[in-house]
């Protein structure tokens, strides 16, 4: 993830999109829900789902402050020639007030608003995922990658999707709040195969689901 954003990197070549269609981006999603249904989903076996609750939509809160004062500071120093926000986006009031509305996302700003709405529904995945409710949630989640996935997210929300589709993306996420979940049930036989090891199976784990499984175009190829 570090390498791919320096530029004039010789290493791109063997770290972009080594195998098939992965990236890091794939990658940092599916382990950002690995570490989300550990840390978070303990606070909810621990001193249940309401605790849990509370501490994701503080996160939320702080996630949707980051975004804002950054968009708000990118769309400023677009105005005063200092920088582009780029794809063709106007700095104006309409911009910064359908950017707080999460309506659109200038550049790739798009992921903080991802992180945002994942953290909100969060809760009512680690809900079900305590209560032994997961499977609706693992259908309700393939499904909303089936419609991204056939084009229909698209055409309903032009505006709203970017890079980021949130309907295609989610699922990444989903899946990894589900291994982070088992991981912290399963804590002894993690902790059997010692870190390196245990390093090892997540990053791999990041390269299988995210293989194209993001990407609506991937999937038509």
């Amino acid at each position: 993830m570090t390498t791919n954003h320096l530029p004039q990197n010789p290493l791109r070549p063997f770290t972009w999109q080594t195998f098939g269609f992965v990236s890091a981006a794939e990658g940092f999603v599916f382990l950002s829900g690995l570490v989300a249904g550990w840390v978070y989903g303990r606070t909810a076996v621990d001193h249940g789902v309401k605790a849990a609750t509370w501490r994701v939509l503080r996160r939320a809160a702080l996630i949707y402050l980051a975004n804002s004062v950054l968009i708000t500071f990118g769309i400023l120093a677009d105005k005063e020639d200092l920088a582009e926000i780029g794809n063709g986006f106007q700095p104006n009031h309409i911009l910064w007030v359908k950017s707080m509305l999460f309506i659109t996302a200038p550049g790739y700003a798009e992921i903080l608003r991802l992180y945002c709405i994942f953290f909100v529904f969060l809760p009512l995945i680690l809900w079900a995922l305590v209560s032994g409710r997961f499977r609706y949630v693992a259908l309700i989640s393939a499904g909303l990658w089936l419609v991204a996935s056939l084009g229909y997210g698209m055409a309903l929300f032009p505006e709203t999707f970017g890079y980021f589709d949130i309907m295609s993306w989610q699922l990444l996420f989903v899946v990894g709040i589900y291994f982070g979940f088992r991981l912290l049930r399963e804590h002894k036989v993690f902790q059997m195969l010692g870190r390196p090891l245990a390093a090892l199976l997540s990053y791999s784990c990041s390269l299988l689901f995210g293989t194209g499984i993001s990407s609506p175009e991937a999937l038509s190829r």
